[in-house]
């Protein structure tokens, strides 16, 4: 094992804990935003705080930012498709008459 195997262990342990300390600060942000009073805000405040904490996920903790253009291109494409459907049922619901 000396082909530097525990330096790589370290390195992932570490960078894995960097990024569970941010998506923890996001979410303390978040409890925080969601406790200040900020009228109609609160809603865009914590939804731009959600799609950071997605952001970083997807980048760091999965990987996306060191591979290649097709999977990238595959993440794209299943996030269009789950914006598509929140689009529709978001539609279908405020058509409704109640």
């Amino acid at each position: 094992m000396s082909n530097g195997t525990p330096n790589t262990l370290t390195q992932l342990w570490l960078r894995n804990a960097a990024i569970l300390l941010v998506e923890l600060m996001l979410l303390a942000i978040s409890v925080m935003a969601a406790f200040i009073p900020m009228d109609n805000y609160n809603t865009a405040v914590n939804l731009a705080i959600a799609v950071m904490m997605a952001i970083v996920g997807l980048l760091f903790f999965m990987g996306l930012l060191h591979e290649g253009v097709i999977l990238r291109l595959a993440a794209a494409t299943g996030f269009t498709w789950l914006i598509i459907m929140f689009i529709l049922t978001f539609i279908d619901y405020f058509t409704r008459r109640s």
